[in-house]
């Protein structure tokens, strides 16, 4: 998934610095699916090496990381210098996002969707998280909630407890990003209820029914959703295909995360503790030949032997020991 921003200025209430445009590159945990992993409880496995976000970043043109934390994750000194790592390698912008955490160990579901009832608890986990970034200024913004789904529509309940967070872990306002309510699709609300700072932003494919998903509709959905905000809002997911609109992303990612799948069904937790001792990235890829990565890699260097990943990892275009999984 990439993360847009649109050009921003002054804003109300909140003094928002004239911005160079991110463009941005959604970086997951290393555990779970690409889409749920950052949900699971406990400590986000992310096992990137700095070189490789850094050559990634260089040869795709992005400009900027969004990386998921939690609290357990905002609470860890190794976990965040690993952060401050990939920012660093991506050229010293980025946006930390706090995930809400499942319910269930290993599953990114049941989740709470809000922070009602444990604001302490964030406010200290984000205070952990400033204290790491602090002295980036605004190239490290604070994405405060991904996805606050449990406060439905309620933007003020919403935006009481955020501003009570930001308070509590005195976070500059100038560095705050807001997401909209629901699945970070009406920033309309937010900021009817009195945020006046920047707002996150989601774009998904099934925002618009079957039979209605055409460029023209897209665009007008998009319009309607930022009018009059859009000098400050952050496309934070844009979960469309790069080649068509109506990319079933979630589907895709299915098909072709073949790293931690064998089949179409959604892995509750990491394929190599779900999977026997036997299986490979070869197998996999025997398995889905059609795969994209498989055939990518497939035309790269000779497979390398990796203890940790059973055998069988293709090292080409510099993906090295541990990491070339991912």
């Amino acid at each position: 998934m990439k993360f847009l921003h649109l050009v921003v200025h002054a804003a109300l209430g909140v003094l928002l610095a004239t911005r160079i445009p991110d463009r941005g590159l959604n970086l997951p945990p290393t555990q779970g699916t690409t889409r749920d992993g950052a949900f699971f409880p406990g400590l986000l496995q992310y096992e990137y090496h700095p070189d490789q976000v850094a050559l990634a970043t260089a040869r795709a043109g992005f400009s900027s990381l969004r990386l998921a934390v939690n609290v357990e994750t905002a609470h860890d000194t190794q976990a965040l210098q690993r952060h401050k790592a990939y920012i660093d390698a991506a050229g010293g912008r980025g946006v930390i996002c706090m995930f809400d955490t499942s319910l269930k160990a290993g599953t990114s579901w049941p989740r709470t969707g809000r922070v009602t009832g444990k604001v302490n608890e964030v406010a200290r986990a984000w205070r952990s998280i400033h204290s790491m970034f602090g002295s980036y200024g605004d190239h490290v913004l604070y994405e405060l909630f991904n996805e606050p789904w449990g406060y439905q529509s309620n933007a003020s309940d919403y935006v009481a407890d955020m501003m009570s967070v930001i308070r509590l872990a005195e976070l500059p306002a100038n560095r705050v990003i807001l997401a909209g309510l629901y699945g970070s699709a009406d920033v309309q609300s937010v900021a009817r209820a009195g945020w006046h700072g920047y707002l996150a932003y989601h774009f998904y494919s099934f925002w618009l029914p079957e039979g209605q998903k055409t460029r023209r509709n897209f665009s007008l959905k998009i319009q309607e959703a930022l009018a009059g905000l859009s000098s400050r809002v952050f496309i934070t997911e844009f979960g469309v295909g790069l080649d068509r609109l109506n990319t079933d992303i979630d589907q895709d990612e299915l098909k072709q995360d073949v790293v931690r799948h064998t089949d179409n069904e959604t892995a509750t937790s990491d394929w190599q503790n779900e999977r026997s001792s036997t299986t490979t990235l070869r197998s996999i890829c025997d398995k889905y030949p059609d795969n994209k990565w498989c055939r990518r890699r497939a035309r790269g260097a000779a497979l390398m032997q990796d203890p940790k990943l059973g055998g069988g990892c293709s090292c080409a275009d510099g993906w090295h020991g541990s990491s070339c999984q991912h």
